[in-house]
């Protein structure tokens, strides 16, 4: 049962975190496409700064950002059965608990062999 709930854990968390990198890639297709306009407007005001091939790496940009964007979130993942708010927090938990353990037999471990050290040189 532990392993079901950090599996569903991770496997919320791994949506959330795609969720907030789809709305940063949203706002940096904008953020492209602002680009591109402002190039636009400063070099019709300036027909002697040449900005095209600015206008072009931000359009491939955006084109490219939309496009995986597209791909993303037409398959969205998919979550395991039962999974519930309080899942997040007991993954959180028990994979603390599962840190600690192996932090602690990785230390006992250390202390074993730093022990067979001392013995086999006495």
């Amino acid at each position: 049962a532990d392993q079901q709930v950090l599996c569903r854990a991770a496997c919320a968390q791994a949506v959330n975190e795609e969720q907030r990198l789809l709305a940063e890639m949203e706002a940096m297709v904008e953020a492209h496409e602002r680009a591109i306009e402002h190039c636009r407007a400063a070099s019709e005001a300036d027909r002697e700064w040449y900005t095209l091939d600015v206008q072009d790496c931000h359009r491939r940009r955006s084109h490219l950002l939309r496009d995986a964007f597209r791909e993303l979130a037409r398959d969205p993942p998919q979550l395991p059965e039962h999974v519930d708010a309080a899942d997040g927090i007991r993954g959180r938990i028990y994979a603390g608990y599962a840190h600690s353990a192996q932090a602690t037999v990785s230390k006992v471990k250390g202390f074993v062999q730093q022990r067979q050290d001392i013995s086999q040189a006495a």
